[in-house]
This record gives C-alpha cells, structure tokens and sequence, in this order.
C-alpha cells in the first residue's frame, strides 16, 4: 500500500514496492488509490501530492485545474522538444522524473558527435519542461505513457543541437521487443533511438519503455529557424523555406494567368474575324478566361 501522496504507476509489478509520489497538479489519498487531478484556480497549483492548491512563485504561471506551474516568459535561444514517453503518465511525472529527463537530454546531447562543441559544457544546455498530458490515445498502454513538451536553452548556435534530434526524429521506432523485464527497450535497427532511449533511460527514467520525438523546433533570437513535425502551438513567422515555396506558387500563378489573358485575346481577335465574315460565336469561352484571373488571383493572396 502506497503512503499518502503516491500510488502505484500503471503497470507495477507490486503495489508497495513501486509507489511513486504523484506529479504536480496531482494527489493521492495513499493505500490503492491513483494519483487525481486537482481543481485549482488559474494561478495555483497542488504540490507534494497534497490537495491543497498553492499559488506560484512569481514568475511563474500555471492555467488552472491540474496544470503545474511554469515560467511565464520563453527563452530566445532554444529547441523545442514534443515527445511521447511511454512507461509516465502525467500523473506520475514528478520533480524526480522532470529531473532524470533533463539529465539525460543533456548526456544525449554532449556525447552526440553533431554537438561535440558542447563536451564538458553541460552547464549551458538548460531544459524546461513545459507541459506534461496523457491525451486518450496514450490512456490505451499499459505501462502509462505522456506526451511531453521540453525547451533546451542554449548559449550558442541551436542548429546543431536541432540537428542532433532531427536524427532521432528520422529514425523509425519500433514496437519494444516483449520479455519478462518490463525495462526492456529497442527499436531493432540499433539506431539512434537506441542511443536516445539508452541516455534517458541511464540517468534515471528506468520504467521508460520507449520514446517518440514527435516535434523538433528551433529559435533563434526568437525566430524559428527549423522544424519537422507538428504544428507548434505557439505563433511565430513563417519559416523562409515556406515563404520561398510561397514565392515560387506566386510566380507560378503570375505565368499562369499572362498565359490565360494571352490566351483570351487571341480568342477574342479571332471571335471579332468571325464576325467580320459572317459566322457568328458565343462568347463563353472568353468569359471563361475571365473568371481563370480572379480565381488565380485569390490563391496567391492564400499562398
């Protein structure tokens, strides 16, 4: 039976021997019960797997109801990490968790050949968790699973350490491998998700079972510079590559309609010649390059 504050996490072989205190936003009766949301107002948030909501500290925010508290202001120079982290649930993912998961994405990063210029630099690579959630989907695993937002501030140049990750994101991930040990992790390509797991997993996030990036984003200067994989739910500029693919639609469309006005001239030329020699047309098809312009013209002002 689990103390006052913890519970078992989803998929333990035994209730006492594998209580965990309950993340922040949390709390727990003790004995079988699981970690619960708490219903704190915007601003609050519970702590210590108690349910009793307390305000954050200043400089921090939180939106209510189980959300935990975090700094209000975003970094200038950072990745921004979306994984899928099966083996924590939200409800699971307390300071002790935060802390291991910190710890290995920066081990990742300073032994990842791409970032070597951070070796013995570990200092300046900072990571922040943003948010933690158990979305439906991820409710289905049996060992518990959470979708995870990280920001890795750094001091310098963000691109190579974008680049470490966008391995990671490149690599396809398998289902684990089935065995009696419930820590069993591997993609079966020994690639770098094996290394990527390896890390989180040595620095203290033993129940991990396997971890999916699922958004890598980069700013610089507080501009975003690169990403792969979902939208993010902050609003930023256009990357350039999506202005220059923008361009390329508008040059595109710009030939398009010369080419149908060129076109309806000539059609009209011909029409006023038929005229002339006593045959006589309809003027739909003119009128139908009339209607190509303004069509074109709209998708430019959506591109």
């Amino acid at each position: 039976m689990c103390p006052t504050g913890s519970a078992a996490p989803p998929g333990a072989a035994t209730i006492k021997g594998d209580c965990m205190q309950c993340a922040e936003g949390f709390h727990s009766a003790g004995g079988a019960s699981p970690c619960l949301a708490c219903e704190c107002a915007a601003g609050f948030s519970c702590k210590g797997g108690q349910p009793v909501c307390k305000k954050c500290y200043a400089g921090q925010t939180a939106a209510g109801g189980s959300d935990r508290c975090g700094s209000k202001d975003a970094p200038t120079n950072y990745v921004e990490l979306a994984m899928e982290l099966e083996g924590y649930t939200a409800s699971m993912f307390n300071d002790e968790v935060s802390n291991a998961l910190a710890t290995g994405l920066r081990a990742f990063l300073t032994a990842a050949a791409s970032v070597s210029s951070l070796d013995g630099a570990e200092d300046e690579i900072v990571c922040t968790e943003r948010s933690v959630e158990t979305p439906e989907p991820l409710k289905e695993s049996p060992w518990g699973a959470s979708y995870v937002s990280v920001d890795i501030t750094l001091s310098k140049n963000v691109v190579p350490v974008f680049e470490a990750f966008l391995k990671v994101y490149e690599t396809p991930a398998n289902d684990p491998v089935t065995t009696s040990n419930s820590t069993n992790v591997t993609d079966g390509n020994g690639g770098t998700i094996d290394v990527f797991v390896i890390s989180l997993r040595s620095h203290g996030l033993a129940r991990l079972r396997s971890a999916q990036l699922q958004q890598v984003v980069a700013w610089q200067n507080g501009e975003e510079v690169a990403r792969v994989g979902s939208s993010s739910s902050r609003d930023r500029t256009l990357l350039p590559l999506v202005l220059s693919i923008g361009v390329g639609v508008a040059v595109l469309l710009v030939v398009v309609i010369v080419i149908a006005v060129r076109v309806g001239h000539r059609h009209a030329s011909q029409s006023r010649g038929s005229l002339e020699s006593g045959r006589r047309e309809t003027l739909d098809d003119i009128d139908g390059f009339d209607m190509v312009a303004p069509a074109a013209s709209e998708s430019m002002q959506d591109s």
